[in-house]
């Protein structure tokens, strides 16, 4: 793996923070061997989280893709690419496998850290103090469980989430933890650090809170807190006023991406990284490696790239298949923007298709179009084995 390059940029310095030995915990399996670097001059890995359905909707799903013209170019990319086998992540990484996929690329072991990453980024500073997410979210009644939902449909104004900013500091403060706020995203820090282990908000939005509260010594600290702060905020104007529009209650925070271990030196196999994700873009910060955003596709750089797009990923999450049929062909137009500048080069695309378990892989050459004794089926690709194992 590369490390990080000296002299890139005093302000990618100036959000790296302090590197220090990784802890023994889980690490994802290594990435499979894969051909030495100088037999192509590029090789684009492409993460698409929310790619792979569960095989007994995929026949379905992909016939009504093809029916609709919605994936045309995965279905070419694939059809003489070559196809490895699922490989199913192990439970913990269950509903954002991407996730912790990606965090292990760049050297982190566990789970995958990126507060700390995202608070120097966004600060242009180190951030000291174990830093960790505390998302406002909406916790809906259902059935017979609470669910964590997120408030992308209904944002809260900046007055909105100064309020409610207020509040939750206060009362975290009365517990000896500090919150901080850095464009718009919100962090809390626990100096001592707690000793608590929590679930990635990707993990757990659309499903049961019960199932995922953080655990670890300092639980019940947390849950004190977190019961404080939603006491605070249930009768709060805000909310009268959110609810009063037909909008979701504010009255939950979750916590996650933080440690209260030493943070792991990181380093960046990439020489570019392209995504929208937060934590993505704070890692390539922390490693000096140029990042920009999906949109618009900026121009690649030769060698090892790394591009995330997450277009299928909120549909697959809620299950709202239509949804996901509808995102698809957004997708797949910027699948065909990334080969319109890997292939004139002779570079090669490796697509990383995650489910909810686990990930596929699918390597395109240059010249795999001659090799037309291959005939992968795209429903065969994009099936996901219902016990993660195949």
């Amino acid at each position: 793996m590369r490390g990080a390059a000296p002299g890139r940029g005093d302000s990618a310095a100036a959000c790296r923070p302090p590197r220090t030995t990784p802890p023994a915990a889980y690490r994802p399996p290594p990435t499979p061997a894969m051909p030495s670097p100088y037999t192509v001059p590029m090789r684009c890995f492409v993460v698409v989280p929310g790619a792979l359905v569960p095989a007994p909707l995929a026949a379905d799903l992909v016939g009504e893709a093809r029916r609709q013209r919605r994936l045309p170019q995965l279905e070419r990319l694939v059809a003489r690419a070559s196809v490895q086998a699922y490989d199913a992540l192990p439970p913990v990484a269950a509903r954002a496998p991407q996730l912790f996929w990606t965090w292990a690329q760049f050297g982190g072991s566990g789970g995958p850290v990126s507060a700390p990453y995202v608070a120097a980024l966004l600060a242009q500073r180190a951030v000291p103090g174990a830093l960790w997410h505390c998302d406002p979210v909406h916790i809906a009644l259902a059935r017979d469980h609470l669910l964590v939902t997120a408030l992308d449909d209904a944002p809260p104004t900046p007055a909105q989430d100064e309020a409610l900013f207020h509040e939750a500091a206060a009362a975290a403060l009365e517990l000896g933890a500090q919150m901080h706020r850095w464009q718009g995203r919100w962090f809390i820090a626990f100096d001592p650090p707690w000793q608590l282990q929590a679930v990635p908000l990707a993990a757990v939005l659309d499903h049961s809170m019960q199932e995922a509260m953080p655990g670890g010594a300092d639980a019940a600290r947390w849950r004190k807190l977190f019961t404080e702060i939603q006491i605070r905020w249930h009768r709060h104007p805000v909310n009268e006023a959110r609810e009063a529009a037909g909008q979701p209650a504010i009255n939950g925070l979750w916590l996650h991406g933080g440690t209260a271990d030493a943070l792991p030196a990181l380093e960046s196999p990439f020489v570019h990284v392209v995504a929208d994700a937060p934590s993505l873009q704070s890692w390539a910060a922390a490693t000096q490696t140029p990042a920009h955003a999906l949109h618009p596709l900026p121009a690649l750089a030769d060698g090892d790239v790394l591009v995330q797009v997450d277009g299928l990923a909120a549909a697959h999450r809620r299950e709202a298949w239509a949804d996901w049929l509808a995102a698809a062909a957004a997708v797949d137009a910027t699948l065909a923007a990334i080969e319109a500048q890997v292939r004139p080069r002779g570079g090669q695309i490796e697509l990383l298709l995650f489910g909810t378990h686990g990930v596929r892989r699918v390597v395109a050459a240059a010249g795999d179009r001659w090799r037309l004794w291959r005939r992968q089926a795209l429903v065969d690709v994009l099936a996901e084995p219902l016990e993660g194992v195949q």
